[in-house]
């Protein structure tokens, strides 16, 4: 991953010059209900850092976005926003696949956090991190954007190189609930994190 070669304002535009070079994952795997087969609907995350922050910022395509699912509503209300369209991250600072942090955004920037333990199979989404979130429809679909402080995150600190599990996610909500995530899922683990 490259750190952003000029600022960046979490605003859900993806035309910032700190977006030129960063790290583009295509978030085009269905694992639900689908197995690993072509996402119905594609998504392209761009990842990069800052000085004082890691940023997210992901164009989520939309074969029908007169469809899309986006409502106004109060942060980390996870029984209603896992009914809107969703785009995040589960990441894992220390690479251990045993804990992750949870930030999930809706189209207009509604967002939530948590953390996601492998152990016992669990997302807790009483933790709360201060971050930035900035959504917008658009044309073909919408963008989210994410700005997560490093001060608001637990990770190994060093002067070397580090290792972080990352694993995107998208949720589409049609007829039924399509995830996607950017790489394909081994269904004989039950370490999701193990697959970052």
């Amino acid at each position: 991953m490259h750190r952003a070669p000029g600022p960046i304002t979490v605003d859900g535009n993806l035309d910032d010059p700190g977006w030129q070079g960063a790290e583009d994952i295509p978030v085009d795997f269905e694992v639900a209900p689908g197995d690993n087969t072509p996402a119905q609907a594609r998504a392209i995350c761009h990842v990069t850092y800052g000085a004082d922050a890691l940023y997210l910022g992901c164009h989520a395509f939309d074969p029908r976005p007169h469809q899309i699912r986006a409502h106004v509503l109060d942060r980390d209300d996870a029984s209603k926003l896992v009914q809107d369209d969703l785009l995040g991250i589960y990441l894992d600072p220390f690479n251990d696949q045993r804990r992750a942090f949870i930030f999930i955004a809706n189209p207009l920037g509604v967002q939530a956090d948590g953390i996601r333990s492998v152990a016992d199979q669990t997302e807790d989404y009483s933790w709360d991190a201060i971050w930035a979130s900035a959504g917008r429809l658009t044309p073909d679909g919408y963008q989210v954007e994410f700005g997560i402080p490093f001060k608001s995150l637990r990770f190994p600190r060093g002067s070397t190189p580090q290792t972080w599990g990352f694993v995107f996610v998208r949720s589409w909500p049609r007829n039924v609930r399509y995830r996607m995530e950017a790489g394909p899922y081994d269904r004989r683990s039950t370490c999701d994190l193990c697959q970052a």
